[in-house]
């Protein structure tokens, strides 16, 4: 294959971690929770999957802990942040430094390990026999096809074709008059935000098993503040974060490309491509939300507690 063909392949797979975290904040901040956790969320599901993976020799049995982890730390986020009615900006923020202390401190052991049980790529009959766009798109490991295909899917139907999906957005928007009407706000809040935090440990996880194999400190390197940061920048458009989220995986792509064929470029500037690139991104949408504020502002009661005195 050519390098080209490589990169484009390659982009999918590294942009899978991102945009997976991005849909877990998104569905969190739906329903009107903001969570800023998610940098340390990927890092313990990064270094639960490495450990699970090299104890039972199975990537999936590792993506079920890993989903297990996320389940626990999405409890206590949703108890501190909904039930407490705790600030969410710091609850989010002591989540990121719990998790990469912990992370780190528990993965030291496990540095520099490879996993050799890793995804494996799933070609889908017929559909990956097309030239070039077969072996890029359609020769993947069956968590790409979730993470691009299905998952985005079952979300916009449930969430723009349903009741249920209508009294979600509602929460997000205005909680008062949703519970008016009999919306239970409160359960909602709850189920999405742990919802969010399993998908952005799962993240993690899915690094670890699809693209890097290794589990190091430092690993994340701020991929989670990208995938915050994408769910504002694609203006809380799935389609949107999608293509962002590849896109940043094409950029890692070329960085890791580089290094590896010894481009004439510094390695420094290779390893920041992702930064330069996240700062452009965070300046041109704000010329396309001029015209049109309200089609592309966050969910107006984001980050604001329930109070059912209030209404």
């Amino acid at each position: 294959m050519d390098i080209a063909t490589n990169l484009l392949y390659f982009s999918i797979i590294n942009g899978g971690g991102i945009v997976l975290a991005s849909i877990g904040e998104w569905l969190s901040e739906r329903s009107g929770v903001l969570n800023l956790g998610i940098e340390g969320l990927m890092s313990l599901g990064a270094v639960t999957a490495i450990i699970a993976v090299l104890s039972f020799h199975n990537p999936w049995i590792a993506l079920i802990i890993t989903c297990g982890v996320g389940a626990i730390c999405g409890i206590i986020f949703a108890i501190c942040a909904i039930i407490i009615k705790a600030n969410q900006v710091l609850c989010g923020l002591a989540f990121t430094m719990l998790g990469i202390g912990i992370a780190e401190f528990i993965g030291k052991p496990y540095e520099g390990i490879i996993a050799t049980e890793h995804l494996q790529p799933m070609p889908i009959p017929f559909l990956s026999s097309i030239s070039t766009i077969g072996y890029i798109v359609f020769s993947q490991n069956i968590m790409v096809y979730l993470i691009y295909i299905i998952i985005p899917l079952t979300i916009y139907v449930v969430f723009f074709k349903t009741q249920h999906g209508l009294n979600v957005r509602a929460v997000g928007e205005n909680p008062e008059a949703a519970d008016a009407v009999g919306v239970p706000v409160t359960r909602i809040r709850f189920f999405y935000s742990c919802l969010g935090t399993i998908l952005g440990t799962l993240a993690g996880g899915y690094l670890i098993l699809a693209s890097v194999f290794t589990w190091s400190g430092g690993l994340i390197a701020g991929q989670g503040w990208i995938a915050i940061a994408l769910v504002m920048l694609g203006r809380y458009r799935l389609v949107y974060m999608i293509l962002s989220g590849v896109f940043f995986g094409f950029i890692t792509a070329i960085g890791f490309e580089g290094q590896v064929f010894n481009w004439p470029i510094p390695p420094v500037i290779l390893n920041s491509l992702l930064y330069i690139f996240a700062i452009i991104f965070a300046i041109f949408p704000s010329f396309l939300a001029k015209n049109n504020s309200k089609k592309w502002r966050a969910p107006a009661a984001l980050c604001t507690p329930f109070f059912r005195s209030n209404r």
